[in-house]
């Protein structure tokens, strides 16, 4: 065995026990989650709170930058998407939330879907805006509901506000996604 095979070795067993370290405070902060989760339902008060997700969010980068200043071995968006998915499932532990949204799977009402909940909530696609609002008003499996508010004058932005007008619903977070359009064509022309 050579110097770099050996050192490989030695990092790989270092990397073993850190996973076993993370597996287990994850573990811990689930249990956690969970008891948050029956204090929350006796308490009758909402599961999912943007408030405390930002605090989240800027406590782990704070104590990151405490660590390693401006040095991180991770960007910031990485930590921030795993711990994007670490609260998806402490909200899954927790009871909640389902989240209605404007179909399909893989649509930008989906991809803001994920985007804000994580990929461990359950998500009911649902086929129009005003059918966001019904699920949601039913208050059966669908806690919240993803509906777009875009910028263009002939997208869905007049379909949303009308329905804000007539729901009691109200927005309760926003989540912006960057979109990009592409023009595809086929063309005998050579360009």
């Amino acid at each position: 065995m050579n110097v770099d095979d050996k050192n490989l070795s030695s990092f790989r067993e270092q990397i073993d026990s850190a996973d076993k370290e993370i597996t287990e405070l994850i573990l811990k902060r689930a249990e956690f989650a969970r008891n948050i989760g029956r204090v929350k339902h006796n308490q009758d008060t909402p599961v999912y709170r943007p408030d405390r997700e930002k605090e989240v969010y800027q406590n782990i980068i704070s104590h990151a930058h405490q660590l390693y200043g401006d040095s991180l071995p991770l960007p910031e968006s990485v930590l921030k998407n795993i711990y994007r998915e670490i609260m998806s499932g402490s909200l899954f532990i927790e009871g909640g939330p389902g989240i209605s949204f404007l179909g399909p799977v893989a649509s930008f009402s989906h991809m803001a879907t994920r985007s804000r909940f994580g990929s461990s909530v359950r998500e009911f696609p649902v086929d129009t805006i005003s059918d966001v609002f019904r699920t949601v008003e039913a208050k059966d499996e669908v806690t919240y509901g993803i509906v777009p508010v875009d910028n263009s004058s002939g997208g869905s932005i007049g379909a949303t506000l009308d329905m804000l007008l007539v729901s009691d619903l109200k927005v309760y977070a926003e989540q912006y996604i960057r979109v990009n359009q592409n023009l595809l064509s086929y063309s005998k022309i050579p360009l």
